[in-house]
């Protein structure tokens, strides 16, 4: 539990311990976590940047009860229910008797970049009952018995398929979007499938639109950006996953760069220094040993 929500504190233990149990899997960028019986009143507050401030978590009651207090809203949550909790944000969670939770934990830039929707939707409950919930809580359910067998190199389509389950359901119950709201999405689908590409900047991307490079501008100051700004942070986000994935562990650093649109080594390490705070190479080498130190802690159980 600690491990998977940071600072969090267990004010009062399950009355059966010997029943509480607790797994955790990597899943490319993010993981899957099954918790039964851990605790049934817990809390966690922020103070800070932690750990879990990067990461957006969608959690599947499987079995029992909870009551969770997150982001200004209370959701009560019953067998095959889902939540949404932001990982920056502090909760309260209440469990009742004999309870299974599945916790498929994202980082924050994949949300952003394929369900940016989600970002505004923490604390609320996606009732189990309903048809396209009731797909997704038991595709997360089945695909947590799978992963133990799959090779890590598999585990990562299976998390692109649930997010891109997620994804479907919250664009098919989202209002409809303003002029703004789908030049805005037009836009961001551009500079992502160019991403690649070093000329790409809000010059191209207007290109692309078909409009001038001031309406470009005007779209995104709209949502408080700037079609330069999100290019870059874009480019930081897609390197840091990759240097993240296992598979992706024996490519050189100046390689993960160039395919993402840089043009030099120096102006790559300074910007992901300033987005990150430490060097490309101590990021990877940060991530590789959270994954040993989880594969260990595996092991051992």
């Amino acid at each position: 539990m600690l491990d998977v929500f940071p600072g969090v504190r267990l004010l009062a233990l399950g009355p059966t311990p010997e029943r509480a149990r607790a797994c955790s899997w990597s899943l490319g960028s993010g993981r899957a976590v099954v918790v039964e019986e851990m605790a049934r009143l817990v809390e966690r507050t922020v103070s800070g940047r932690d750990a879990a401030s990067d990461t957006f978590k969608l959690m599947l009651q499987s079995r029992g009860q909870a009551l969770l207090s997150h982001c200004g809203r209370r959701a009560e949550l019953g067998a095959g229910d889902l939540v949404l909790m932001d990982g920056a944000q502090p909760f309260a969670l209440e469990m009742g008797p004999g309870y299974r939770q599945v916790v498929l934990e994202l980082p924050r830039s994949l949300v952003g970049r394929r369900c940016q929707g989600l970002l505004g939707r923490a604390g609320e409950r996606l009732r189990g009952v309903e048809p396209g919930h009731e797909l997704l809580s038991r595709t997360l359910d089945s695909s947590v018995e799978q992963v133990p067998k799959l090779t890590l190199e598999r585990r990562a389509p299976l998390l692109e398929a649930v997010v891109a389950l997620l994804s479907s359901l919250v664009r098919s119950g989202a209002r409809d979007p303003s002029e703004f709201d789908r030049r805005f999405s037009r836009a961001c689908a551009d500079l992502d499938a160019n991403l690649g590409d070093p000329e790409l900047g809000a010059v191209m991307l207007a290109e692309l639109q078909g409009i001038s490079r001031r309406h470009l501008d005007a779209i995104f100051a709209a949502r408080g950006q700037s079609p330069e700004r999100l290019i870059w942070e874009r480019r930081l986000e897609r390197i840091s996953d990759d240097l993240q994935n296992p598979a992706h562990a024996r490519y050189p650093l100046i390689d993960i760069a160039l395919a993402w649109g840089f043009s030099s080594q120096a102006h790559f390490s300074r910007a992901f220094r300033r987005k990150y705070g430490q060097s490309p190479s101590a990021f990877r080498r940060a991530s590789t040993g959270t994954r040993l130190a989880v594969t260990l802690t595996r092991t051992r159980v």
